[in-house]
C-alpha cells in the first residue's frame, strides 16, 4: 500500500505503512499531516490508529483496478472477435456479390438484356431458303450490307428494335420485319422475316464481330459501277494503241468520247462530268491513266498504267499524281474539240489564232 503525505499544499511520497510509521517516530512526518490512503485524505494520526482500514481500502482499490483491467481486456478481446467476424462476413459477402455479378453479366444478362445489345454492330449470316444473306445493324440505326471486306451503310434504310422484332424501313416506305425467336439469338436459331404480304422462314448461321471490316457509305460502293465502265473506256481509248507511241492521243481521246462512257453521273446529285485522263502519258503501274471526276466519301475510281483499276482514297490519288508529276484533264466531248484546240493556242501564244 502506498500512501501520499500532504503538508502546506505540498505532497510527499508515496510511502509504505512501515515507512510512514518510521518517519512519524523520527518526527519527519507529523501526526497532523494529511495522508491519502487511495480513497480519501485523513490525518496521519487517524490513519495510524486504524491501519487495517487503510489496508482494506487499498485492497478494494486493487480489486477495482483488477476488475477494470479484466473488463477492458475482455472488451478488447470481444472487439477483436467482433472485428474478426465482421472481416470474415465481409469476405464472404464480397465473394457472394462477385459470384452474383459474374452470373448476371456473363450468363443471365444476354437473356434479359434488350435484343439490340446482342445484335448491333455484329455481322449476322442468315440462311434464307437455301441462300445465305449477310447484314449488320449499325449502332447509328442504319442498315449495313456486307460486300467482301466492306461494310456498306445505306443512310436511307433505317431500323428500329422492339422486343424480339427488328423493323427495317426502306427508302420507298416499305417495312420488313425480322422476328427473332430470342432476345439472345445464336447460330441455329430460327426466325421469320418479311412484310404484310410475304414472309419467309430463315435460320441464323452465324453472329460474329465486325473485326477490322471498314464501314463505308452506300454512295461509295456506287463507285463500283464505275470500275467496269472506266475499264471499258481505258481499252476503248488505249487498248488498241501502241502505248510506246508519243502520248497523248488527243484526237483519239476526244473522238472516243462519242461512246458516251466518258461522261459520269454523280450517284446522288445526278450531275454529269467528263472522266479525267493523264495528259502527260505515264504508263507504269503507279501512274494513274484515268480517273472518275467525282470524289465520293473521300474516294474515287482510277485505272493505272498497267490497266489495274481500284477505288482509292482521294489523299492517295493526289499524292500519286503529285509524285509522278502528271496532269489530269477532262476528256472533252466531240463538240468541244475545236474549243479545246483554240484554248491550247491561246495558252501557248497568248492570243487565239
Amino acid at each position: 500500500m502506498n500512501i501520499k503525505i500532504s503538508r502546506n499544499d505540498q505532497e510527499f511520497g508515496p510511502y509504505t505503512m512501515e515507512e510512514l510509521t518510521q518517519y512519524v517516530n523520527e518526527g519527519s512526518i507529523l501526526p497532523n499531516d494529511y495522508a491519502y490512503d487511495g480513497m480519501e485524505w485523513v490525518t496521519v494520526s487517524q490513519l495510524l490508529k486504524d491501519p487495517q482500514r487503510a489496508a482494506d481500502r487499498a485492497q478494494s482499490i486493487a480489486n477495482v483496478a483488477k476488475i477494470k483491467y479484466e473488463s477492458n481486456y475482455s472488451e478488447v478481446g470481444n472487439k477483436k472477435e467482433i472485428i474478426g467476424k465482421i472481416f470474415k462476413w465481409a469476405i464472404a459477402s464480397s465473394l457472394v456479390v462477385l459470384a452474383a455479378y459474374m452470373v448476371i453479366n456473363f450468363i443471365l444478362k444476354p437473356y434479359f438484356s434488350p435484343l439490340d445489345n446482342n445484335i448491333v454492330d455484329k455481322i449476322i449470316t442468315f440462311d434464307v431458303e437455301g441462300s445465305e444473306m449477310q447484314l449488320m445493324f449499325s449502332s447509328d440505326g442504319k442498315m449495313v450490307s456486307v460486300e467482301d471486306d466492306w461494310l456498306v451503310e445505306n443512310p436511307n434504310i433505317k431500323y428500329n428494335v422492339k422486343g424480339k422484332e427488328v423493323s427495317v424501313y426502306a427508302e420507298d416506305g416499305e417495312i420488313t420485319v425480322f422476328l427473332f425467336s430470342s432476345k439472345n439469338p445464336k447460330a441455329g436459331d430460327p426466325l421469320v422475316m418479311g412484310n404484310d404480304v410475304h414472309t419467309v422462314k430463315a435460320t441464323i448461321v452465324n453472329i460474329e464481330s465486325r473485326e477490322d471490316k471498314k464501314l463505308v457509305n452506300h454512295n461509295l460502293i456506287k463507285q463500283q459501277q464505275y470500275l467496269g465502265s472506266l475499264y471499258h473506256v481505258f481499252f476503248s481509248l488505249y487498248g488498241l494503241k501502241d502505248l510506246k507511241k508519243q502520248f497523248p492521243f488527243e484526237e483519239e481521246i476526244f473522238e472516243g468520247s462519242r461512246l458516251g462512257e466518258t461522261l459520269k453521273k454523280h450517284p446522288t446529285t445526278g450531275k454529269i462530268k467528263p472522266v479525267l485522263y493523264n495528259h502527260l502519258g505515264k504508263w507504269d503501274a503507279d501512274s494513274i491513266i484515268l480517273a472518275t471526276p467525282w470524289v465520293i466519301d473521300g474516294h474515287r475510281v482510277v485505272v493505272f498504267g498497267d490497266s489495274g483499276r481500284q477505288i482509292v482514297e482521294e489523299k492517295k490519288y493526289q499524292k500519286l499524281i503529285q509524285q509522278k508529276g502528271v496532269e489530269m484533264k477532262p476528256i472533252l466531248p466531240l463538240n468541244s474539240i475545236d474549243q479545246a484546240k483554240q484554248e491550247t493556242n491561246v495558252n501557248s501564244k497568248g492570243e487565239a489564232e
